[in-house]
């Protein structure tokens, strides 16, 4: 999930976020470094004590653009903590995270993607992570209602795939129509000076 995905449609990046983010990447940093129990429930404790959409956007900044960052250790803390984690807030750091990695973790996103609290999340780094990803957003979007439905056909735009650009059109509560609505809407807020 790249952060001008979110940034896109309408989430920006409190002040007290920076410094959420800028804490919870160190805590990742010293994670890596050093996997162990103390250093992973350190990492857990901060990711839980903040609210993922406050802090999400300068976080996958910062860890997209860190260079020295490993990768695949980062990979596999976060997809650890999406599998085990009890609390919403580290498995939605752990989506977002992922999304970053550039894994094809299809099947986890599907799978939690379907609970409401992480949908966003599953949309968002299925959108950037998973190699043609319409068919599992679209999957999604049949799941849910509401702007969780919305959210998963925003992340449809563009899309080529004439199966689901049929099916889409033809849904009968609104969603398209809403998607539509709210996707002119941002763009103008978006472009205001």
């Amino acid at each position: 999930m790249a952060a001008e995905d979110l940034a896109a449609i309408g989430v920006h990046r409190p002040s007290a976020g920076t410094r959420t983010a800028a804490g919870i990447m160190g805590a990742l940093k010293r994670a890596i470094r050093d996997t162990n129990d103390v250093t992973v429930r350190k990492l857990y404790d901060v990711v839980l004590a903040g609210s993922t959409i406050e802090y999400v956007i300068e976080f996958l900044r910062l860890l997209g653009n860190d260079p020295t960052l490993d990768r695949e250790r980062a990979h596999a803390i976060a997809k650890w903590f999406a599998e085990e984690a009890p609390d919403v807030e580290p498995v939605r750091w752990a989506l977002a995270t992922l999304g970053v990695m550039s894994h094809d973790e299809r099947e986890l996103l599907s799978t939690l993607g379907r609970h409401e609290a992480f949908a966003f999340y599953a949309v968002n780094a299925a959108r950037v992570s998973v190699s043609e990803p319409d068919r599992l957003i679209w999957e999604l979007a049949r799941h849910h209602d509401g702007w969780d439905r919305v959210h998963a056909i925003m992340g449809l735009a563009g899309t080529t795939d004439a199966e689901i650009m049929f099916a889409n059109s033809a849904m009968q509560d609104g969603s398209s129509w809403v998607c539509i609505v709210c996707q002119t809407a941002m763009t103008s807020y978006m472009r205001r000076p």
